[in-house]
């Protein structure tokens, strides 16, 4: 406050009359105002100095406003081990609905039956981590892919790392048969079991693993009986039938034919004349026989 001069006379103000501005109760400072905070938002200014002031100043006004804080979270991917393979950021601002969208790292998938949430609300203490179980993603090769599907050179997970080569997915194990007529001419015969498997590349470490061989069709090559031709022999009149294993060598039969021996008819025996009976040498004639005595008769008397 301040003193003036009027004149009594005239009413007015005496010019230059003004005394000099002066604290009421010698209070001439503004006291300093420190703003009340709100988590997840930034204040400003936070804080309001104290101002002194004379009676020549101009009101004054401070306003304090409130901004909402950015939160930041992360999604963490952790595989079996319990070790964390990647961990991309969440970001939004408090009080805000986040979306999750998972992305995982390259050469990895998410293990299935996870009830991973949508969203996320960020809070004043930041966005709570979303932890998802990974597992390493794979591709299954079988006989049927295209050779430009079949993953070489670096691995997604790991590009320091290259692909294993891939094996052989199929085995076709052969018996061949070849018959030799007697002309000559051959009879070929081929008879197959095939094998297969598929192949499972690791989209993490580039290693390849193998399924178990199956048969695919016939287990076993049928048995062969040779053809026969009159007159001739064949050298194996008949081939088995073999049960085979993926381990079992291909094999080759060679049958041929021998002419059969033709037997030299011997001559007919001619009939020897009869010869004459010789005679018992202890066959004698018989002896006569000697004709009886006639009996003495006695005289009477």
């Amino acid at each position: 406050m301040r003193t003036a001069v009027y004149d009594l006379v005239t009413g007015k103000l005496v010019a230059n009359s003004e005394g000099q501005w002066t604290a009421v109760d010698g209070k001439d400072t503004f006291a300093g105002f420190t703003p009340k905070e709100f988590a997840g938002y930034t204040t400003n200014p936070n804080k309001v100095e104290q101002v002194k002031v004379t009676g020549n100043d101009k009101d004054s006004e401070v306003t304090v406003t409130y901004t909402v804080n950015t939160q930041t979270g992360k999604i963490s991917y952790v595989d079996s081990d319990g070790k964390e393979v990647g961990q991309p950021p969440l970001s939004g601002k408090t009080g805000e609905t986040v979306d999750v969208n998972p992305q995982v790292p390259a050469g990895w998938k998410i293990v299935s039956g996870q009830d991973i949430p949508k969203t996320v609300v960020a809070t004043a203490d930041g966005i709570p981590t979303v932890t998802v179980r990974v597992e390493h993603d794979t591709i299954i090769v079988t006989p049927e892919t295209p050779p430009r599907d079949v993953p070489t050179g670096p691995v997604p997970g790991d590009p320091s790392k290259n692909y294993d080569h891939l094996g052989t997915l199929t085995k076709i194990l052969t018996r061949i048969i070849t018959v030799i007529t007697p002309s000559g001419a051959k009879l070929i015969i081929t008879q197959k079991v095939t094998f297969t498997r598929t192949a499972t590349f690791d989209k993490v470490t580039g290693k390849v693993t193998y399924s178990e061989w199956k048969v695919d069709g016939n287990t076993q090559w049928d048995a062969y009986t040779a053809p026969t031709f009159s007159g001739y022999t064949a050298s194996q009149s008949k081939v088995a039938a073999e049960k085979v294993s993926v381990d079992t060598a291909d094999s080759n039969i060679k049958i041929t034919y021998k002419q059969d021996e033709v037997p030299t008819p011997e001559p007919e025996p001619q009939p020897k004349p009869d010869k004459p009976d010789k005679p018992n040498k202890s066959d004698k004639p018989n002896k006569l026989a000697k004709p009886d005595k006639p009996a003495k008769q006695k005289e009477s008397n």
